[in-house]
């Protein structure tokens, strides 16, 4: 755990909020109701002859601006003679913090940090800052001094994490909270609280990416199971960020046309991701209960064997049998995997170029289903039980 600023910053009156002159940080301090004790009426203006710039940052505490030093501070006459820091003590305790402030911490989960009885320092600078809150840095650099959200590896990461003022506020309290991890609000209802309209993302060079509004998807009709899990979120998503894109959290690609193999496209596991919970509905010989989007036929006269064809392996592996298995079309293709109208999660529409999107038409039968519309005309299927 690393220490505020430098040596001589070990004043230690904790800031969650407080005042001083115009400049008034949060509500836990009512303005001009600080509660004072004997010792605050030990102020030391010799002290600002030498450590005046500890009064003069944008956001000050009011014990450094009216030189109240002696209350976190003991100087004995070798300090105050030739500022000798040797001859200068601190108190390190947050009760001190709370003489002033409203003691933190105490909902059904707090910061590990906070069981330590100096950890107001950690994330505060006592004597004050030019950022609000007494932060030493920006809000997110405070957090990664002890938690390492987006390692090196990532090859994508959650632009929350990286926004100037609140980032890791946006999602987390820094005290304590009734969510674990210190979550705002429950986790699936803090995911829609950004998701619940259409996000435009930029890039670099070409069109800008549209992300959906993800809440009007699990509203629909049909719905994903994890999709209405209160953490189902997390399921298939890294909040932070992850070595895969779109902050997955196993691998799955980005484009509509893929070989699925071990290492297709230079990846291991092409559909990891669907296959996690999934694991046999690619497999090419089945025996029924692995998919319901199969055709089955029966074999030999008077056998009763019957036959299947598994249609998702048809469509993904052996891409509709075309020789080139690169074209073996994604899962999400078909399906979105938030929510839809149609059921068996499948799209209604697919943007089949950047100026073309077809209209996909599915139908449920007791047996089977039809589909057609965007890559052929209306086919049917049927399963024998």
């Amino acid at each position: 755990m690393k220490w505020v600023g430098i040596a001589s910053l070990v004043f230690s009156v904790c800031l969650v909020g407080c005042n001083s002159g115009e400049k008034s940080l949060g509500s836990n301090v009512r303005r001009g109701q600080v509660v004072r004790s004997p010792a605050f009426d030990a102020a030391s203006p010799a002290c600002l002859k030498c450590h005046a710039q500890m009064a003069q940052r944008k956001w000050a505490h009011y014990p450094a601006v009216e030189a109240l030093c002696e209350i976190c501070h003991k100087a004995g006459s070798g300090h105050l003679a030739s500022g000798d820091k040797r001859d200068v003590s601190s108190s390190g305790s947050q009760e001190l913090c709370y003489q002033c402030h409203t003691r933190v911490g105490t909902q059904g989960e707090a910061h590990p940090v906070l069981a330590s009885d100096d950890s107001c320092v950690y994330c505060h600078d006592p004597h004050g800052s030019d950022r609000r809150f007494f932060l030493p840095w920006e809000t997110h650099e405070v957090c990664q001094q002890c938690h390492d959200v987006a390692p090196e590896d990532s090859k994508s990461s959650h632009s929350v994490i990286r926004a100037a003022g609140k980032a890791c506020l946006h999602c987390h309290l820094p005290h304590s909270s009734e969510h674990k991890p210190l979550l705002v609000s429950e986790r699936k209802n803090l995911c829609l609280s950004c998701h619940d309209q259409e996000i435009v993302v930029p890039r670099q060079q070409g069109d800008p990416r549209k992300i959906a509004n993800i809440k009007k998807l699990v509203e629909m009709p049909a719905v994903h199971a994890p999709a209405k899990a209160e953490n189902g979120c997390t399921q298939c998503h890294q909040p932070h960020a992850s070595k895969f894109d779109r902050l997955f959290t196993r691998n799955f690609p980005l484009s509509d046309r893929n070989e699925h193999r071990a290492g297709g496209n230079g990846v291991p596991g092409t559909y990891d991701l669907c296959l996690s919970c999934h694991p046999n509905v690619l497999n090419k010989k089945i025996t029924g209960p692995e998919t319901r989007f199969r055709k089955d036929a029966l074999g030999w006269v008077f056998s009763g064997k019957i036959v299947r064809k598994n249609l998702h392996w048809f469509h993904v592996v052996d891409a509709g049998r075309d020789p080139d298995k690169e074209n073996g079309v994604s899962c999400r293709v078909c399906h979105d995997p938030h929510g839809t109208t149609q059921q068996r999660l499948i799209r209604s529409t697919w943007q089949f170029s950047p100026r073309r999107v077809k209209k996909i038409e599915f139908k449920a039968t007791p047996m089977g289903g039809e589909c057609g519309g965007a890559c052929h005309t209306k086919r049917t299927y049927e399963r024998l039980d």
